[in-house]
């Protein structure tokens, strides 16, 4: 049985989330990727396998619809990473023993850059690197920049709105040096034949 939970960031801000399971458990926290979350396919399904397993589990979202909640045009990785660190600290007041980060894409790149690195160990999925939403396939001929609203439009099939802060970012962040810096023990798993093997197995080296 999962229950809602609201974590205060500032004094206007909350991150969502729901978690599931109790505190002698050792507690995974799910990071989506980006424009996903909390209740895709890909968390959902890992909430109900690692509750089979007798994990405790936090799925949050980084943005959400809610008025006080944080929305995707102002974030970045960096208010990401010290988003995740405050959910650390307030499950570890919670008297949570264990805790383990899992991030899909981008939710990985997040985890990285965290400073406090606070938790026990880290998962990545399918990390995110080197990404540029200007100057790669991913990017240059499907994003527009509307200068009215400071924002750039993500063509995904899907239209997302995304802030000039989390694209200039992309394209000034040093990727190299995310798993240099990282200290907790660290695993990444990567679809077998999927097109970010070289990158993880890059992160991988650096780590």
């Amino acid at each position: 049985m999962e229950k809602q939970i609201k974590i205060r960031l500032s004094s206007q801000i909350f991150i969502y989330g729901k978690l599931q399971g109790t505190v002698n458990l050792p507690l995974v926290i799910l990071v989506h990727g980006l424009a996903s979350s909390m209740d895709s396919h890909l968390i959902t399904r890992a909430t109900q396998i690692l509750s089979d397993a007798n994990f405790a589990t936090f799925r949050l979202n980084l943005y959400d619809d809610k008025n006080d909640a944080r929305q995707m045009r102002d974030t970045n990785l960096r208010i990401h990473a010290l988003d995740i660190d405050t959910v650390v600290n307030y499950f570890k007041k919670k008297k949570f023993k264990k805790i383990i980060l899992v991030g899909h894409s981008y939710g990985g790149a997040s985890i990285l850059l965290s400073l406090e690195q606070k938790f026990d160990s880290a998962i990545l999925w399918d990390p995110s690197h080197n990404v540029s939403f200007t100057k790669s396939d991913i990017g240059s001929k499907k994003t527009q920049f509307l200068k009215n609203i400071q924002c750039y439009l993500l063509e995904w099939g899907i239209t997302f709105v995304i802030g000039k802060s989390m694209v200039t970012e992309a394209d000034n962040l040093d990727w190299d040096s995310l798993t240099k810096k990282f200290k907790v023990p660290l695993s990444i798993i990567t679809a077998d034949k999927g097109s970010l093997v070289a990158s993880s197995k890059h992160y991988f080296k650096t780590a």
